[in-house]
């Protein structure tokens, strides 16, 4: 899976091994999810504030298992230590952060929790797109043609991104869809017909018609 997002925290444990030797254990967290991102042995290299592209495997309760990363930016992130303290400050200052946090959760961390959604959403598609064969991309014949599917694999996958990530950031589907369920709650029941009953006479046991 592929993520995105700003790192908040970086993390070392250091320990012994069960071999006598030392080891060091790295991991980060990012803005854009509640989970430790582990890199096992190996420093990432990461500070607060790089906005990072990661790939990854779910592991439990460890978080998730970073198998790629690369630094594609920088953003300064509120310092913890600007939040108000009990006791301390007044309304005046407590409003002031939680309205910065605000505006910064609005313009910078919903945005990534959205794209980061959209682009697990746009992953899934396209795995029920190749699954029905309903993907308009080269024959796999050739290296070159190898090449030329990896390119075009790429192009749907990003903007299928794109416009989920709009899709979802704008609503638009809502005015341009009409709602299948109300269409239903709107459809009439049938009415009886309007031509006239027709009358057949029928015959009693006595031989009465009726």
């Amino acid at each position: 899976m592929s993520y995105k997002g700003v790192v908040t925290g970086v993390n070392r444990k250091d320990g012994i091994g069960k071999n006598g030797k030392p080891y060091t254990l790295f991991s980060a967290k990012v803005d854009t999810s509640d989970r430790y991102l582990n890199f096992k042995f190996k420093d990432p290299g990461l500070n607060k504030g790089d906005v990072i592209e990661f790939e990854g495997t779910e592991a439990g309760d460890r978080g998730i298992d970073v198998t790629r990363h690369r630094v594609v930016g920088k953003q300064e992130v509120p310092a913890a230590s600007s939040a108000p303290q009990s006791g301390g400050g007044g309304a005046g200052s407590r409003d002031d952060y939680w309205a910065k946090k605000e505006a910064y959760d609005k313009e910078h961390t919903q945005p990534r929790i959205v794209y980061q959604n959209a682009r697990s959403h746009a992953l899934a598609f396209l795995e029920i797109l190749a699954g029905n064969d309903g993907l308009p991309i080269t024959a796999a014949t050739g290296k070159a043609n190898k090449a030329k599917r990896y390119d075009e694999l790429k192009d749907i996958l990003d903007k299928l991104t794109v416009e989920f990530f709009n899709d979802t950031s704008t609503l638009r589907l809502t005015e341009s869809i009409a709602d299948a369920g109300l269409e239903r709650a709107e459809t009439p029941v049938a009415l009886p017909s309007a031509e006239p009953e027709q009358y057949e006479p029928t015959q009693d046991d006595t031989g009465e018609w009726q």
